[in-house]
């Protein structure tokens, strides 16, 4: 990726509007989303015209066209899935960092916006994010690009995925030499460098990072929901040297209070050990997880967060992980606001009995 990309979508659009006008209607907007589609079997009578894959060169120039005169989100993704498809998993690395770029820049008024002619919808602006991670598309690509080149061969991510997997399904690979083998090769990549494999952590903390931009904006209930993705993600990413893996990220809020206290508590989860000095000790001493104490709302979020994230790398099927999230949402509400959320029609018995309308969990 050119850095003259995010140097670009750094600055406003020239005009009233930073981020320009929203060009849903526009006929260059509606031809980059035809473009990316490809062209559909066709019959006319006996004549059967063969499919056409998007030409994904052409998808990539109509993006950059539409972002000098806009910032978009529905353009950054079809502009990310043609660098996904040429370039593979480093393409889909720049596609999010542009992504987060945007995001962090101009939150208000990137379009889709959320706050649009007065009323407030954040629905759009999410489905245009979760189309970074959507399994027919940008999740298909992901899974579908090359990881690492193994005796001539490639394999992709979907592949390194199902041998991981495969002794949990009937689905069996054609691999000799099996997990052992497939670990040897991505460690020699991943100490030479091999762009496949640095981007693989690298997609994990750009959709954290644009996950957790959205929850300080909007609140954890309207998150784009990554977890497919990122799961095979994970899955694959436990092939990396441990060093490697004991970097992934702690919400930066946890992690200020946890630090506040002189204890990492993520990284004693993690790790099985706490700072000596910082516990009144003499140097590192393993420390279990029954022993860590939890001293605010903060430090039960990331233990959660941990839960769930090892529940996604060791068992992807369990539905555990869906529950835990849930209940992360719900742990900052109050009672009225957590009866609105699982029962709604709940709500409106306990008016009655208190014999007037509640609003957001205060009396009117």
């Amino acid at each position: 990726m050119a850095q003259s990309e995010i140097d670009l979508l750094q600055v406003p659009v020239e005009g009233p509007l930073p981020c320009g006008e929203d060009l849903e209607y526009d006929p260059d907007f509606m031809a980059l989303h035809q473009a990316t589609a490809g062209k559909r079997e066709q019959q006319f009578g006996s004549t059967i015209i063969p499919a056409e894959p998007p030409d994904w060169a052409r998808v990539e120039r109509i993006a950059k066209q539409l972002c000098t005169r806009t910032r978009d989100l529905r353009v950054l993704v079809p502009l990310t899935l043609a660098w996904t498809e040429n370039r593979g998993l480093p393409g889909y690395v720049e596609g999010l960092q542009l992504v987060d770029v945007v995001l962090q820049k101009f939150w208000d008024d990137v379009h889709p916006r959320v706050v649009d002619g007065g009323f407030e919808d954040p629905l759009p602006r999410m489905n245009a994010l979760a189309a970074l991670a959507e399994a027919e598309g940008l999740g298909r690509s992901v899974r579908d690009a090359r990881l690492v080149d193994d005796g001539g061969a490639s394999m992709s991510l979907r592949q390194v995925e199902a041998l991981l997997d495969s002794s949990k399904t009937d689905h069996q690979i054609d691999y000799p030499g099996g997990i052992g083998r497939l670990r040897d090769t991505v460690r020699r990549a991943q100490e030479k460098s091999a762009p496949p494999v640095v981007a693989l952590r690298a997609a994990l903390e750009l959709l954290q990072r644009i996950r957790e931009t959205c929850e300080r904006a909007l609140g954890q209930s309207w998150a784009p929901d990554f977890s497919r993705l990122e799961r095979s993600l994970r899955t694959v990413a436990q092939l990396l040297p441990e060093q490697v893996q004991a970097e992934e990220p702690v919400p930066g809020e946890a992690r200020s209070a946890a630090g506040a206290q002189g204890v990492d508590v993520a990284g004693a989860v993690a790790n099985g050990a706490a700072a000596g000095p910082a516990n009144g000790g003499a140097g590192l001493r393993p420390v279990l997880i029954k022993d860590i104490e939890i001293s605010s709302r903060e430090d039960v979020q990331v233990l959660l967060e941990k839960a769930c994230q090892f529940m996604e790398r060791t068992e992807p099927s369990h539905p555990a992980p869906m529950l835990i999230r849930r209940a992360q949402r719900l742990l900052d509400l109050n009672f009225f606001q957590i009866i609105e959320e699982l029962v709604p029609e709940g709500l409106q018995k306990i008016e009655s009995l208190a014999g007037r309308p509640l609003n957001g969990g205060q009396a009117e």
